[in-house]
């Protein structure tokens, strides 16, 4: 997914800075990385990305824009979520079964991807 034009209302901006303490160059920085993207019901987006630390985004994606709605910092990710939807991703040719026997490869690639 490219994010051409990121827009961070300054309402935004502020509300995410003194509530979770996240600054507008680290969402930036995310986005811009690499990260994982889930889609919503509601016609929004979860990326979840590390830029010094692990955070989630919530946007909104509309033509060129991407809109941030939120952002926070975890202190420890639920991983197991996480390397199971990424490594599905890196390796979705594979059955479960196959998938099963990559557990070390697993942590490896996420590593790499700057997610582990």
């Amino acid at each position: 997914m490219r994010f051409d034009n990121i827009i961070i209302e300054d309402k935004i901006k502020e509300k995410i800075l003194s509530k979770h303490n996240v600054e507008a160059r680290e969402i930036i920085n995310v986005l811009l990385g690499r990260h994982l993207i889930l889609k919503t019901k509601m016609e929004r987006y979860i990326a979840i990305g590390y830029y010094q630390r692990y955070l989630t985004l919530i946007f909104e994606k509309k033509w060129k824009n991407t809109n941030i709605v939120t952002a926070y910092h975890r202190q420890r990710l639920k991983l197991s979520f996480i390397k199971e939807k990424m490594v599905k991703e890196l390796y979705e040719d594979l059955s479960e079964e196959e998938l099963g026997e990559f557990g070390e490869v697993k942590d490896i690639s996420l590593m790499k991807m700057g997610i582990y």
